[in-house]
């Protein structure tokens, strides 16, 4: 009998110390758990977003939250990948407008034989084309047609130069390929740049600007007046906004001379004998007469960005902001 009791007695105490011991366990994990716990919400109310708790009640929400926050980054990657590579073909076509490295660029007398050689280039061309161009027409640069720059104006006027002759090629273009419903002219009837008419308030001419500030500007606007056929018009647009030359295009007015049909008189004298119709054409004589022939005045202004950052963040370097 005293055996038997030694033996239930070691099997008590054994008991004893098991319960114990899981009891000890079991309260420190219930305090790690609570102590984590009590972690987690302190750092919600640091955050103060709301969200984190409709996250952690979702058992599955911290894996979809770390999916959603891997597919941003990869998203944020093709976005950075996309503007480097935007901001890239910016940076080239800036330095190809501004004639980096040229010396037409630099010197006074290489920008005006410069000035000369493409204005009769562009009106060879334009006769190619069929864009009417006046004899006169000199770029937007007419200030000039006597005089040669001051030495600090030419790297501006090199950018002015080149950017006219983009603009007036591109328009070209346009006339070459767009097809007009109805036969209609296409006139270049005006090109300038404000900063260059004394008239125009806060124009100020390079010469006339302090040392440390000449040079090329953040922006250059160029004002233009087109005579074309809306087709012609839609097709020079897109091709602006296609290009890889940062333009931006700010204002677009577009008016058409003829306001109402012509009279039944002046339609009479299209088809009278002598006029040039007859009983073959006269059907597509009077449809050119009564729902097109005529051409939209168009008067664009538009802004060259130039682009010499890196990126589009603002950093120095990338396009500077208008004060």
């Amino acid at each position: 009998m005293k055996s038997q009791d030694r033996q239930q007695l070691v099997w008590l105490g054994g008991g004893l110390l098991i319960l114990l011991a899981a009891g000890w366990l079991g309260w420190q994990g219930l305090g790690s758990l609570a102590s984590s716990q009590d972690r987690v919400q302190e750092l919600a109310q640091k955050l103060g977003n709301e969200a984190i708790a409709g996250i952690l009640a979702n058992p599955d929400g911290v894996d979809q939250t770390l999916r959603e926050t891997k597919e941003i980054r990869q998203l944020k990657n093709q976005l950075d990948e996309t503007c480097q590579k935007a901001t890239e073909v910016w940076k080239r076509s800036t330095a190809q407008a501004s004639a980096e490295g040229q010396d037409w660029s630099q010197d006074p007398g290489k920008w005006k034989d410069q000035l000369i050689a493409i204005q009769s280039k562009i009106q060879k061309d334009a006769a190619a084309s069929r864009l009417l161009l006046s004899p006169e027409f000199y770029l937007g640069l007419e200030a000039f047609r006597q005089k040669s720059p001051a030495v600090e104006e030419v790297p501006e006027l090199a950018l002015d130069l080149s950017l006219a002759q983009r603009l007036t090629e591109k328009l070209m273009e346009s006339r070459r390929e767009a097809r007009d419903q109805y036969p209609t002219p296409c006139e270049l009837r005006q090109m300038n740049f404000p900063h260059l008419d004394p008239a125009v308030p806060g124009a100020t001419p390079a010469a006339a600007r302090p040392k440390e500030t000449a040079g090329i500007s953040s922006r250059k606007t160029v004002r233009l007046e087109i005579s074309c056929s809306p087709e012609v018009l839609y097709d020079y647009v897109h091709r602006l906004n296609s290009d890889d030359w940062l333009w931006i295009i700010r204002d677009l007015a577009i008016t058409n001379p003829r306001q109402t049909f012509p009279a039944r008189s002046e339609i009479a004298k299209t088809f009278a004998p002598g006029a040039g119709g007859g009983a073959s054409s006269s059907r597509g004589k009077l449809l050119e007469v009564l729902a097109g022939g005529e051409a939209v005045v168009v008067q664009m202004d538009l802004d060259y960005v130039p682009w010499k950052g890196k990126d589009i963040s603002g950093q120095p370097g990338s396009p500077e902001k208008k004060p």
